[in-house]
């Protein structure tokens, strides 16, 4: 199963060595987005416009992730 990982690049919980580990791991399996502006909330509260932005840019990531993914099992 693909697995997508989304990320902001200044989350303090998941640091970069963590997201760079899953990468790794995932290989071929899976896709990982580091995304710029961003810390653990990808949509936060009253955000500046580059929060905004990468905001909309892990949207983007995500709907082609499932239609890519999802289309690959219909009937």
């Amino acid at each position: 199963m693909p697995v997508l990982g989304v990320f902001g690049e200044d989350d303090p919980l998941i640091p970069a060595h963590t997201v760079s580990a899953l990468k790794a791991e995932l290989g071929v399996h899976g896709e990982v987005v580091t995304l710029p502006h961003l810390g653990h909330d990808l949509w936060p509260d009253n955000p500046t416009a580059p929060q905004i932005q990468s905001g909309v840019l892990a949207l983007r990531h995500i709907v082609r992730f499932l239609h890519a993914h999802l289309a690959e099992r219909r009937p």
